[in-house]
């Protein structure tokens, strides 16, 4: 399923968040920056609203930008203070409409954006009711908010994951439960610390879940939290095992030492030998260099070849009959290498093979 993209561009996303990023506001009294949460919050909220079929494209741009300065309250001195463990008391961070405005008006002064006074009003609603209790969005003036403002909030209590980087399954169950029927969630987490390797399968776990129709909305250290269509098939555990498995075995083979000074050197040896298909993909762009040298390439070729053939069992007296090439290689590949090969060459061309001249 294709989805579309974010309405706002990047580059207005830029300058929205230009000051937040300057003046380095804090989010939570963690020291989480106020500008990477509200990117955060922005990105899962454009994922969740492309999936939500009876939103417009103006609602959803309305939306993007709602998240975008959902918390800019915060950045006043007293609620800094507060987050900065300077001064105790509530953060108390709603925005009026007027607040909105100013905070918007450079791009709509340089055109960036076109408002209008109804557009900042209902960005101030989804922005003003994000934070309301669900019994309080009920009795709101404006009920058809509710569902706007649950997105901002739901996008609101998901991204506060990303500054704990913890996986908290409580938040994640108020979310499903409140998109049921609607949107479906899923998440695949690592039971170790962060490492190389969990970061590989995390990796590898986004690639297959986007296959199957998936889309990452958030990625911790450890898990990640995929949104899709109710209904969407989950990939079973032993396709995530597998994939994870033949990575880390190509991640082995990458930079394999191929020695290609003389034939005589075998090139799938030891882990290569077991899995040639995986360290010839591995090694792809060695092997492309190299074979596009005159001296190294026809070595580099044919070594591997005879490696395959010797390997897979199919060096039959067959084959050894009806391409003569074969025989030449394997006395190339031997002990004596150069002066064996040449009496084979010479064999098979009927000719002395003095006649041949110094192969090197």
């Amino acid at each position: 399923m294709d989805l579309p993209e974010p309405v706002l561009s990047f580059e207005d996303i830029r300058k929205l968040l230009r000051l937040q990023y300057q003046e380095m506001y804090l989010s939570k009294s963690g020291g989480s920056p106020l500008w990477l949460h509200s990117f955060t919050v922005w990105a899962i909220t454009a994922k969740l609203a492309a999936r939500i079929p009876r939103f417009t494209i103006e609602e959803r741009r309305l939306l993007e930008l709602a998240a975008l300065i959902h918390d800019i309250g915060k950045r006043s001195t007293r609620n800094q203070a507060i987050l900065r463990q300077e001064k105790g008391g509530p953060v108390l961070h709603t925005a009026t409409p007027d607040d909105i405005e100013t905070e918007l008006r450079p791009l709509m002064i340089d055109g960036a954006l076109a408002l209008s006074k109804s557009d900042i009003k209902t960005i101030w609603e989804f922005v003003l009711h994000h934070g309301l209790s669900e019994k309080q969005l009920k009795a709101a003036t404006t009920p058809a908010f509710g569902l706007y403002s649950q997105v901002i909030r739901w996008a609101d209590w998901l991204a506060s994951m990303a500054a704990e980087e913890h996986l908290d399954f409580g938040v994640l169950e108020r979310v499903k439960n409140g998109t049921q029927g609607v949107l479906d969630f899923t998440t695949v987490s690592v039971g170790r610390f962060p490492s190389p390797t969990t970061y590989l399968i995390i990796d590898k776990a986004v690639e297959l879940y986007r296959q199957k129709g998936w889309e990452p909305l958030l990625i911790l250290d450890d898990a990640v939290i995929f949104v899709g269509r109710c209904g969407l098939a989950i990939p079973e555990h032993s396709q995530l095992i597998e994939r994870v498995a033949s990575s880390m075995r190509e991640e082995t083979l990458r930079g394999y030492d191929i020695k290609i000074q003389y034939m005589r050197y075998e090139i799938l040896s030891g882990e290569a030998r077991k899995d040639p298909a995986v360290f010839l993909g591995a090694n792809r762009e060695h092997y492309e260099e190299i074979l596009g040298d005159i001296e190294k390439g026809p070595v580099l070729f044919f070594r591997t070849l005879m490696d395959l053939y010797k390997h897979s069992g199919q060096l039959t007296s067959t084959i050894r009959k009806t391409k003569p090439i074969v025989d030449i290689l394997i006395k190339a590949g031997g002990t004596k290498t150069i002066t064996e090969a040449k009496e084979e060459w010479a064999k098979h061309l009927r000719i002395p093979a003095v006649e041949i001249g110094d192969v090197k």
